[in-house]
């Protein structure tokens, strides 16, 4: 390629040759990484111990004591810890332990429960937490055999710290499953959910990954514990919230009601429930989806490069043909449309912000009041016997169970408020309609701008604000990149011209 070309590119792109490798790397990458994310207590391992068919992963009260598990294909089954540090003991960054083979046979060796036990359970919070940065366990297993790697992560909103973690392994993630705790009114937490959409929306803006909406399936556990009367009302709950946080969801495929303590049960027995078997078709479903996902993002970045460079070659064609005095005075044009552009585009900026906050303040404003309403003060000062979480074995279980139920009780007043007000939803509709009026009018000069490099015509168009509708990626991608690059590759093409003629 042309060196002058590529370096175009890369103003456009960044590092070109470097991100070629990586769809390369990706494109041979033969392990799909199965993230299972979910609330504390949602039943994730329990999910995990269900499809493997095997008690292999403890239960855990505290969020903060969890460590991350990757479960892998192995012929021998073993376990991999990979310490925050090193080894204690040898001063190695990984521990590999064997494990006994059929411990069920003898009465003496300890079963694989209890010999995985101490890698992923810790029994206080006052040892901060694991002393292991992540855990892979290798197991012989059909479904791991064929590539999937699942990924058994903390509970999500607990934790600053297991959220982090968490997110580190959603560029590498092909899909995940989100378990959701049935038996805790419905289950979906908002905060949550949103948090997690959210760190999946970061991941697609910063190029590192992208998600189909298609690639996820919802899990309601616990199904068991929802009162008979209560499930049609419980169902359409769940519908409704997972349907608002999560644009594009297909219920019908993409929700699966069930207990997993029941098709656990039902499996002991050589029984397979239909919500299990309908949990293991989805998870095929997702396998499929996610491979042409997969493909799919990387012919979109092909056909977007090769676009780019037919653009940028034919631009320099056509300038380099054309008389260098009409080639300086449309440079000139350019350079001084581009000049008021820029200045355009720091006031739309400076507008946004002092629209952004002003909305931001208002609601604020709003929610502020009504927390101090007699109307709060009681209904957060009023617990039933059955509400107020029980005295457990140790103070530490017992404080993060009052913690738990204080922020519950809280988030569920202010979903509460606003499901009946709508205020921040209202705030973010106004201010996406401003923006994409405002943006739309930089942005409708700057494509101008952009296909007068390669028109013969002299005369720059005055600008025509494009009336095109833009999703909300669309806005936001291209608000993170800013359209300053545009200007940029622009004024590169036509000095470029100059360089061949």
């Amino acid at each position: 390629m042309d060196d002058k070309i590529l370096t175009l590119l890369q103003k456009n792109m960044g590092n070109v040759e470097e991100k070629m490798r990586n769809h390369q790397v990706q494109l041979k990458q033969k392990e799909y990484f199965l993230l299972l994310a979910g609330e504390t207590g949602s039943g994730k391992s329990s999910l995990v111990n269900l499809i493997l068919g095997e008690e292999l992963l403890p239960y855990s009260v505290l969020s903060t004591t969890s460590t991350i598990c990757e479960l892998k294909y192995g012929r021998k089954r073993k376990i991999v810890a990979h310490f925050k540090d090193k080894d204690p003991e040898t001063g190695l960054a990984t521990k590999v332990l064997s494990l006994v083979e059929n411990p069920e046979e003898s009465a003496s060796e300890q079963g694989y429960l209890q010999q995985i036990s101490p890698f992923v359970h810790v029994k206080s919070d006052r040892e901060k937490g694991s002393i292991y940065k992540k855990i892979e366990l290798f197991w012989p297993h059909q479904l791991l055999e064929r590539g999937v790697v699942i990924i058994d992560s903390p509970g999500i909103g607990e934790s600053e710290i297991m959220d982090e973690i968490v997110t580190q392994y959603l560029p590498q993630a092909f899909a995940f499953i989100y378990v959701i705790n049935s038996a805790n009114a419905g289950g979906v937490q908002k905060d949550r959910l949103e948090k997690l959409l959210e760190e999946v929306r970061k991941v697609t803006l910063e190029g590192q990954g992208e998600f189909s909406p298609k690639c996820a399936l919802f899990v309601c556990n616990k199904w068991d514990q929802v009162p008979e009367k209560e499930i049609k009302e419980v169902k359409n709950h769940v519908v409704m919230k997972l349907t608002k946080y999560w644009p594009g969801l297909v219920p019908k495929s993409q929700i699966i009601h069930m207990s997993s303590k029941n098709a656990s049960t039902a499996q002991n027995h050589g029984i397979i429930t239909e919500e299990f078997s309908a949990l293991m078709s989805g998870m095929r479903s997702m396998v499929l989806k996610s491979i042409e996902a997969r493909l799919e993002i990387h012919w979109k970045w092909l056909d977007y490069f090769l676009s780019r460079m037919i653009y940028q070659a034919k631009a320099f064609v056509m300038n380099a043909s054309r008389d260098q005095d009409k080639v300086v005075e449309k440079m000139a044009l350019i350079l001084l449309r581009l000049y008021v552009i820029e200045k355009q585009q720091t006031e739309v900026m400076a507008d946004l912000h002092n629209y952004l906050k002003d909305r931001v303040d208002g609601a604020m404003q709003k929610l502020s009041e009504y927390l101090k309403s007699d109307d709060v003060r009681a209904r957060f000062t009023s617990w039933t016997l059955d509400e107020v979480p029980k005295a457990e074995s140790s103070w530490e279980v017992t404080k993060s169970n009052i913690a738990k139920a204080l922020g519950s009780r809280l988030r569920e007043i202010i979903e509460h408020w606003e499901e009946d007000n709508q205020v921040f939803s209202h705030a973010r509709e106004s201010l996406l309609q401003h923006f994409q009026e405002r943006y739309n009018f930089v942005e409708g000069q700057l494509r101008n701008l952009q296909g007068a490099v390669t028109n013969d015509d002299l005369n720059l168009p005055e600008s025509d604000p494009s009336t095109e509708s833009f999703s909300t990626a669309e806005k936001i991608v291209i608000g993170v990149t800013s359209p300053i690059w545009v200007p940029l590759t622009l004024v590169a093409l036509v000095i470029g011209a100059q360089w061949l003629a």
